[in-house]
């Protein structure tokens, strides 16, 4: 029997379950896109560099998510906004937002939380922004 997914504005409350869904993610090989010659594994992520990223002016509020089952805190994903219209924008992205970080648990992968996290993300910043 599945689980219900409940999609819901991240929290600072939720900050300890993110950095640690965060962590254990990051943990795993390649999946941060870390280049494979990095000699030194990425800072582990705490609940005050989380609380930092997500007052950044660069995160969205509408599009920090978190993504839970049985009130657990199983995904999560961020939108972002470059803040300067000048700056420069990578080759592969063609607009000024973007999905900052996205995570799901392990155990709750190949459900579509992944695809719902993402969806919801480019909804709001389509909606911030009324690009088609």
């Amino acid at each position: 029997m599945d689980q219900e997914v409940r999609i819901a504005l991240y929290d600072e409350s939720r900050g300890p379950e993110v950095a640690s869904l965060w962590n254990d993610v990051a943990s795993e090989p390649n999946v941060c896109g870390d280049h494979p010659d990095d000699d030194e594994p990425d800072e582990p992520v705490t609940e005050a560099s989380l609380t930092e990223l997500v007052r950044s002016e660069r995160y969205v509020a509408d599009a920090t998510l978190v993504a839970e089952v049985d009130g657990r805190c199983v995904g999560f994903a961020a939108g972002i906004v470059d803040p300067d219209p000048g700056a420069a924008i990578d080759d592969y992205c063609h607009a000024q937002a973007q999905v900052e970080a996205l995570a799901v648990h392990p155990e709750y992968r190949r459900r579509g939380i992944g695809r719902r996290l993402i969806e919801q993300v480019e909804s709001v910043m389509r909606d911030l922004s009324s690009w088609p």
